[in-house]
């Protein structure tokens, strides 16, 4: 890279400085997505194509340039059938971004087609799940929820959501497996120490429920759900 970088400024003289800029726009905009910092979407994949939406505009741009270059060297410049093909990739293009965007319309259609291309996508399970789940849709949200864990075993927000949809079912013992899977993988996950508190209490162990949520504020002190609960405890 750093070869290239050299190459292309001793031969800016012949080329002009553009292709030296938009490659240096390309590498720069790049900067923040190679992993010299921290970014929400690496604790998923260190790879995506849309980390370089931006950046690749300093290779289209000169390629752009560069092919405009040639067809007037070669007298094409103002002839028909280059603005002919000029049009044609517009019109594919474009044609290209219809079909596509009704897959970007909700969350439902985005999720689903992402299943449909790559069955083994541990996200898109839990992403529908959770869809059902605010849907009050059980059966459904836990057929994507167990999915995602078959998938990713060690995931940390399957097992609290399983734990969810089993407090609210009033499935204890399976809530609690599923909840203190979610604590040995993240001790700080205060959400699954919440819903312990709520599986304690309805088990009638206030003394239980009491610590889970004194445990959820020393993690999240500003979680008021978790003081109220803890203030409805009858005090012994």
């Amino acid at each position: 890279m750093l070869a290239l970088v050299v190459a292309l400024w001793l031969i800016r003289n012949r080329v002009g400085r553009g292709p030296l800029t938009g490659f240096l726009y390309f590498g720069g905009t790049l900067v923040p997505a190679l992993g010299f910092f921290n970014v929400f979407p690496m604790l998923y994949s260190f790879v995506a194509d849309h980390f370089q939406y931006l950046a690749s505009l300093g290779l289209i741009v000169p390629a752009a340039v560069c092919a405009k270059r040639i067809a007037r060297r070669i007298g094409l410049a103002n002839m028909w059938i280059v603005w002919t093909l000029e049009g044609g990739v517009l019109v594919v293009l474009a044609f290209l971004t219809v079909g596509r965007e009704p897959v970007f319309s909700n969350m439902w259609m985005l999720w689903n087609d992402t299943l449909a291309k790559n069955p083994a996508c541990w996200m898109a399970h839990n992403n529908l799940g959770t869809l059902h789940l605010e849907r009050r849709e059980f059966s459904e949200a836990i057929a994507h929820f167990e999915a995602a864990l078959r998938l990713r075993p060690e995931f940390v927000e399957g097992h609290y959501n399983l734990g969810v949809i089993l407090e609210e079912r009033g499935e204890f013992d399976q809530a609690v497996r599923h909840l203190e899977t979610a604590l040995r993988i993240s001790p700080d996950y205060w959400k699954a120490q919440y819903v312990m508190g709520l599986v304690r209490k309805k088990q009638g162990d206030n003394v239980g429920a009491a610590e889970r949520f004194r445990a959820t504020l020393r993690l999240n002190p500003d979680y008021v759900p978790a003081e109220t609960q803890l203030r409805s405890i009858p005090k012994r």
